[in-house]
């Protein structure tokens, strides 16, 4: 089962190229562009180049995206009657959870190692990579991660339209994104953004992955992190309890 996944995921030749080469394609654009017209973006008092500050939010920006992919590929198992044939084989309907949920963390880390290593061949990050901040920045995209794969996992299970998927994927995604952290400093941002901010866990996921990795100050860390940690526990269960519905 893990296996499958895994080929799935990682291996196959059509998700190569959105997994690994878009993700590259990104960097680009935003170090030849976007940092060429930003000199400098401020963050916790300092003064940083654009890529710096961008990168930890893209690191983010992959475990919201397993939001969509597993959203799609839950549907697709259902469509293709996948899941009757994991159920009829006696398999523990739990592994099928497991096994997708271990494929598509895999997936994001290598995904931000890839984006590290091209944000270091541009330019020199200055990341802080002590131990604590290394555990506190995987720690952080871990459980972002759980969140948003178990997010949509619910979804594909419950949700069969794929018109329905397509509207939900895209009233949540721009909002979500563009009210985080992710692309700017949310400090700056109208108020009404922050309000929003407030309730968003991209956001907190962002500032905790910048602040580890660039030395920001860790007073509201532990906040943040029991905040994202509170999230991904309570989705997790509940695609847990999901798993009822997928074996009817």
């Amino acid at each position: 089962m893990l296996w499958r996944e895994f080929k799935v995921n990682i291996l196959s030749l059509t998700r190569i190229v959105a997994n690994y080469v878009s993700p590259l394609f990104m960097v680009l654009i935003f170090a030849l562009v976007f940092a060429a017209n930003i000199k400098t973006i401020s963050f916790e008092g300092k003064d940083l180049n654009y890529l710096q500050f961008f990168l930890p939010g893209m690191f983010v920006l992959q475990t919201f995206h397993l939001f969509t992919l597993t959203f799609s590929m839950v549907r697709v198992d259902k469509a293709t009657r996948i899941v009757p044939l994991i159920i009829t084989t006696r398999t523990p309907i739990s592994l099928y959870l497991f096994s997708k949920l271990i494929a598509s963390l895999s997936l994001v880390l290598l995904q931000i190692l890839i984006i590290a290593v091209a944000g270091y061949w541009i330019t020199d990050l200055g990341f802080i990579l002590r131990p604590f901040s290394i555990v506190t920045c995987l720690s952080t995209i871990v459980l972002s991660g759980t969140l948003w794969f178990s997010m949509g996992f619910i979804c594909g299970v419950f949700i069969y339209s794929e018109s329905t998927r397509d509207i939900i994927s895209s009233v949540l995604g721009l909002p979500l994104i563009f009210s985080s952290s992710i692309y700017y400093n949310i400090e700056f941002a109208p108020r009404w953004i922050q309000w929003v901010a407030g309730v968003n866990p991209l956001n907190y996921a962002c500032q905790l992955v910048r602040s580890s990795l660039l030395g920001g100050t860790p007073r509201l860390w532990g906040l943040d992190f029991l905040i994202i940690t509170t999230l991904a526990a309570i989705a997790c269960i509940l695609a847990i309890k999901s798993l009822k519905r997928l074996s009817l």
